[in-house]
């Protein structure tokens, strides 16, 4: 299974402010800066466009760490490809109310087709798409986080072994090897 990520748009998620699509290409993208530059706040608006959750914190944000200072709603916007189909992702986080998600598929033509409402729904909905790929299989198998380099390497030999096998869809051919052998 392969991920495009397609284009990227935040309003008042962290510091970041991306009211113009940030779009990615094939291939590799690599994003560099000065230290606080918000290189890791694209990371967070990616992860949380897809999983409602950043690499920090760890655990599911609270929506102040999410919100701007000052700030009583953010949004981000996450359209991807997965093979011959396209989704965008729209999550919409209030200081005050409910968080709000909508996931789409995107149509040929330009039409959007609705396939799921609410964050838990457009959660597993996602997750189902991505084939099951969870947030630390996508995280240690797509990037290392800044001054996240450590875990990778204190991650069991078992562990980064299956990550790379699902990020690289190896596991049908690893069967198959074991078949043959």
């Amino acid at each position: 299974m392969r991920i495009d990520y397609v284009s990227l748009e935040a309003s008042n998620f962290k510091r970041l402010d991306l009211r113009t699509p940030l779009f990615f290409h094939d291939g590799t993208t690599l994003v560099s800066g000065q230290n606080e530059s918000g290189k890791s706040t694209i990371l967070d608006a990616i992860m949380f466009g897809f999983f409602s959750r950043t690499v920090r914190p760890k655990s599911r944000p609270k929506d102040e760490d999410i919100l701007a200072y000052g700030s009583n709603k953010a949004s981000v916007k996450l359209s991807f490809a997965v093979g011959d189909r396209s989704f965008l992702v729209d999550r919409k986080i209030f200081r005050n109310k409910s968080n709000e998600a909508n996931l789409y598929e995107c149509l040929p033509g330009g039409d959007m087709k609705q396939i799921a409402v609410k964050v838990t729904a457009v959660n597993s909905e996602i997750q189902r798409i991505l084939n099951q790929l969870t947030f630390d299989e996508l995280v240690a198998s797509n990037i290392v986080a800044q001054k996240e380099l450590n875990k990778v390497v204190e991650q069991r030999r078992s562990d980064r072994i299956s990550i790379i096998n699902t990020f690289l869809n190896l596991d049908s051919f690893n069967k198959s090897i074991g078949k043959a052998g």
